[in-house]
């Protein structure tokens, strides 16, 4: 899901937010072509709530864009994982009004019999079906 990373030094009360709050201050994102269905995704779904995003800044990495937040050039969706280990500038909310989960798929060759391919594909497979 995504969190709402902004710099420490924005006085924001509490650990949720709404995006429609925060909309018009300034924004840091990845371009388009770096991640097109997730992009194109969000986008939506910031269109569907009537949000605008003011995009200042874009970045190819998620570590890139969480240094710029901690810079205070803006704020940013990133990514829940992040949220157990925030850099020391950065404070992540949780949306109120959005959530945005994508889903993860795994592609390999059938006809690739590498052991560690197996295993990996094995343990996969085992924690969608909840086997341990």
């Amino acid at each position: 899901d995504l969190l709402l990373a902004i710099p420490v030094d924005w006085n924001l009360s509490g650990d949720h937010i709404t995006l429609k709050e925060v909309a018009e201050r300034p924004f840091i994102t990845f371009p388009r072509w770096v991640y097109p269905v997730y992009y194109d995704h969000l986008m939506a779904a910031c269109v569907e709530r009537g949000i605008t995003l003011n995009v200042v800044q874009e970045e190819q990495t998620e570590s890139a864009i969480l240094a710029l937040v901690g810079s205070g050039i803006g704020a940013a969706l990133v990514n829940s994982a992040n949220l157990g280990r925030p850099p020391a500038s950065v404070r992540f909310l949780k949306l109120a009004d959005l959530s945005l989960a994508m889903p993860l798929v795994f592609a390999y060759r059938s006809d690739n019999d590498s052991p560690m391919l197996l295993r990996f594909v094995k343990a996969l497979t085992d924690a969608l079906h909840g086997n341990k």
